[in-house]
């Protein structure tokens, strides 16, 4: 069975975008027939199950929301109305619209629409279309050509189709949702491109799908795009290359390190969201260090590859994970930890494993052997990162482990393994209505905090049965 992953795909810049309306032709991929939004239709469906199906469609219409004119206006983006801060407004466009270039009516006049103003359309993951859009119809070698040089993105590539979607879900060197953002409202971005794919309204179809190997190899994906979004979004916040970065970066920090829990006068550690004085009982952090540790959530890449290789999970070539390549790592995560080293000394860090990582990446006998990820693969995964938690664990790594472990596509699961899953997903839920998660839980079944949350102990005997699961099936 075919799983793809290629070569980094490189949409050239100098193509022109034409709108999700250019393809929307009864001929092309605007058919059968309007209001049709079936994965199931025959393929010419795309354009009507986007406009009607996907959130995409609508991410213009976020932008005129009145939480996104809130956010907008804390930052100093917006005021009365009018945009006084175009740079900041474009930060935001970039990932909004198909085509962040915006026409000013004149100083300080809130533009009435992007130039293209249809949320998040088919170029924005399939390239911009000038270079293809009348020949990529023509057959297999039309579309090759398409990909090899007039800028269209090869999304059967499962890594670059991640790539496209951690553009925005993670950052770039030209898009930072940084905690400025996260401060004045956007929620914070945990991406995982496995359980987003299973999520997504899709108005296209995955041959591959019905294999118990794809969701594995979709979050493998995921971790790959997520570890190389990140090395270029930290290179791009230190070396200031859009309007909204800076450094020190409180986004690139674990959440829970700097927002620490309050002791209240009974004794019980309460969490001290504005707002909600009482959302969750919980324990004191683990981390004992002066210094916030720093968000592992798209770093985690490189230890699943690079451990995967070391070894020899992954079978097939003939390449070694390198000891000194990881010294390497090590050296970035130090580095990002403290905030009086030299922005010039990260970038030179990140810049280095940046190139480790593309050597890894770009080896033909490695890209063979990512096509052989499979369950056993994802089990010694899952088992690392469930061994790994803390006792209490935190929300991150925790988070982390569940979805590694969820990746592995059972299709006939067992009563335990449901359940045990189900009880990690619900304690890592955020309360209803918060932006912050009531994690660690409560060592007792306060209902009226937690709801339906599972309790500290029953939490840590879901972890037992995954793992104890997971050693049994281990090869």
């Amino acid at each position: 069975m075919a799983c793809y992953f290629e070569s980094r795909a490189t949409a050239q810049s100098d193509w022109e975008f034409r709108g999700a309306a250019s393809c929307a032709a009864s001929g092309c991929h605007g058919g059968p027939r309007a209001g049709v939004s079936s994965v199931h239709v025959a393929r010419g469906s795309e354009y009507p199950l986007w406009l009607e199906s996907d959130p995409h469609a609508r991410s213009w219409l976020t932008m005129n929301s009145p939480q996104a004119t809130e956010i907008l206006t804390k930052l100093g983006a917006l005021r009365e109305g009018r945009i006084v801060e175009p740079r900041s407004y474009r930060n935001c466009l970039t990932c909004h619209a198909t085509d962040h270039d915006v026409e000013l009516q004149g100083e300080g006049i809130m533009p009435v629409r992007p130039s293209i103003s249809e949320g998040v359309g088919c170029e924005a993951c399939h390239g911009a279309a000038e270079g293809w859009y009348d020949r990529h119809y023509q057959g297999p070698e039309s579309i090759d050509v398409a990909i090899a040089s007039r800028g269209m993105i090869p999304t059967k590539s499962l890594v670059d189709r991640a790539r496209m979607c951690a553009k925005c879900h993670v950052g770039s060197d030209d898009r930072d949702m940084n905690h400025d953002l996260i401060a004045a409202g956007h929620p914070a971005l945990y991406f995982d491109m496995a359980a987003y794919h299973e999520a997504y309204n899709k108005h296209w179809r995955d041959d591959e799908a019905e294999s118990t190997a794809f969701r594995s190899q979709l979050w493998l994906a995921g971790q790959i795009a997520n570890f190389e979004a990140e090395l270029e979004l930290i290179q791009a916040r230190v070396q200031r290359k859009t309007f909204v970065s800076c450094w020190p970066e409180f986004a690139q920090l674990q959440c829970t390190d700097c927002h620490q829990q309050l002791l209240g006068r009974s004794g019980r550690v309460f969490n001290n969201s504005k707002g909600n004085p009482a959302a969750s009982v919980v324990n004191l952090s683990q981390n004992t260090s002066a210094l916030a540790r720093p968000r592992m959530w798209n770093l985690n890449g490189w230890s699943v590859l690079a451990n995967a290789l070391d070894s020899g999970r992954i079978e097939g070539g003939s390449l070694k994970y390198d000891k000194i390549s990881q010294e390497d790592f090590e050296t970035l995560l130090a580095l990002l930890r403290d905030p009086k080293q030299s922005q010039e000394r990260i970038s030179e860090s990140a810049a280095r494993v940046q190139s480790q990582w593309s050597n890894i990446l770009g080896k033909q006998t490695t890209r063979d052997a990512l096509e052989r990820w499979d369950a056993s693969h994802q089990t010694a995964v899952g088992l690392t990162l469930l061994r790994a938690l803390d006792s209490p664990p935190q929300w991150e790594p925790a988070a982390m482990a569940y979805l590694s472990v969820w990746a592995l596509d059972r299709r006939e699961p067992a009563p335990a393994w449901t359940e045990a899953l189900a009880t990690l997903r619900s304690g890592l839920l955020f309360p209803p209505l918060q932006k912050t998660p009531a994690f660690p839980l409560s060592s007792s079944k306060d209902t009226d905090r937690l709801g339906e949350q599972p309790t500290s102990e029953t939490f840590r005997q879901a972890l037992r049965v995954l793992i104890d699961s997971l050693e049994t099936n281990l090869p």
